[in-house]
C-alpha cells in the first residue's frame, strides 16, 4: 500500500471525533480507543497475533489467528504451529535466512522440510515430539551437562541447568563452547 493510500484512509476513516481530543493528549491510540474496547470485550480470552519480525523488532508479516475455521492452505500435516511458520516465512524473498522460533510451533518434520526449502531454524522442542532420538533420562544428567542425537540433518541438544530444554536446529553445528558467567 502506498503512503498516499494510508495517509487517505486515516483522513477518512474516523472511529473517535477529533473534537474531543483535549489540549496535551498524552494517549497515542486515542482515535483507535473505542475500537480495541470493542475488540478486548468481544475476545475476552484474548486474540492471538502470529508475527515474523528481524531481530531489531520490525514486523515483515503478521496475521491474526481467527480459530479452526480460518481458511488453511497448504497444511502438509505439519499441524497449526508449522502451518503458521510456513505461512509467515512466504514474505522471506531471498533463502537462507535463519529463524528461530518457540516449541509450540516446532517438530522435527518442519525442521527438515524448512531445510530443503534453504530456511535454517533453531527452536526449543517439546520432549513428547514425533521423530525425535531417545536421550538418556533427565536424572542421569548433572547439572550443566548436555547430550546430543542426530535425526538425519536435524541437530537436536538436551541440556539441563538446572531444568531439562530440548534444542533443536538445522543450522547449528555440534561444537561445544564455554561461556564466562558474572559473579
Amino acid at each position: 500500500m502506498s503512503r498516499n493510500r494510508l495517509e487517505d484512509i486515516l483522513r477518512h476513516l474516523h472511529v473517535r471525533d477529533n473534537l474531543t481530543i483535549t489540549a496535551g493528549q498524552e494517549d497515542r491510540l486515542f482515535k483507535l480507543g473505542p475500537m480495541i474496547d470493542l475488540l478486548n470485550f468481544r475476545f475476552k480470552q484474548g486474540y492471538k497475533l502470529w508475527c515474523l519480525a528481524c531481530m531489531s523488532g520490525y514486523v515483515y508479516n503478521f496475521e491474526v489467528y481467527q480459530g479452526k475455521f480460518q481458511a488453511i492452505k497448504d497444511d502438509l500435516g505439519f499441524g497449526l504451529g508449522g502451518r503458521v511458520v510456513r505461512q509467515m516465512i512466504e514474505c522471506l524473498t531471498k533463502k537462507e535466512h535463519i529463524v528461530i522460533f518457540d516449541n509450540f510451533f516446532s517438530s522435527i518434520s518442519l525442521l527438515e522440510k524448512l531445510k530443503e526449502d534453504c530456511i535454517f531454524e533453531c527452536c526449543t522442542i517439546h520432549s513428547n515430539r514425533k521423530g525425535l532420538p531417545v536421550f538418556a533420562p533427565d536424572r542421569a544428567l548433572n547439572r550443566g551437562s548436555f547430550d546430543q542425537k542426530h535425526c538425519g540433518s536435524i541437530g537436536v541438544y538436551k541440556w539441563k541447568d538446572p531444568k531439562t530444554v530440548l534444542f533443536a536446529s538445522n543450522y547449528h553445528g555440534t561444537e561445544v563452547a564455554s561461556v564466562k558467567r558474572k559473579n
